[in-house]
């Protein structure tokens, strides 16, 4: 776990709300309904198991509202939807288990883009459609 941080762009954070394998979400008490996100430089692989420094690696800005350092932004409070976005530029790792007709090293281009469903526990599992049907038949009560 990073060291705690206090103070980013002139907001003092208040608890950490989660902290994943590439940011950071802090309250923010003096701006309800809005927190801190802050990106850790690494990105990673197999639930973290590899693990690179990426000074500078951009983000995803679901509900931003304004930048407030190099690797922080201020944001509304939202409910996380448990999808995963991959980008891979080479074939590798989990992607081979689940096409083994494939070469190791084959290089994507444009870089492939893979959607899974969020569930570090059974590591990230395919099939987000089916289950996002079935979420949805759930929802709806059909």
């Amino acid at each position: 776990m990073a060291a705690t941080v206090k103070d980013v762009g002139g907001y003092s954070l208040g608890n950490l709300i989660i902290e994943g394998k590439t940011k950071q979400v802090y309250d923010v008490p003096s701006v309800p309904r809005h927190c801190i996100l802050i990106s850790k430089d690494r990105i990673t692989a197999g639930d973290g198991v590899k693990a690179h420094d990426l000074v500078g690696k951009s983000v995803s800005k679901p509900l931003f509202v304004k930048s407030v350092a190099d690797n922080a932004f201020l944001s509304k409070k939202c409910e996380m939807i448990p999808i995963e976005w991959v980008t891979r530029r080479l074939a590798t790792g989990s992607f081979l288990k689940r096409h083994p007709g494939v070469k190791e090293g084959y290089r994507f281009n444009p870089p492939k883009q893979e959607t899974f469903f969020k569930d570090d526990a059974n590591h990230d599992p395919s099939g987000l459609r089916s289950r996002l049907s079935r979420l949805s038949s759930r929802s709806t009560g059909s």
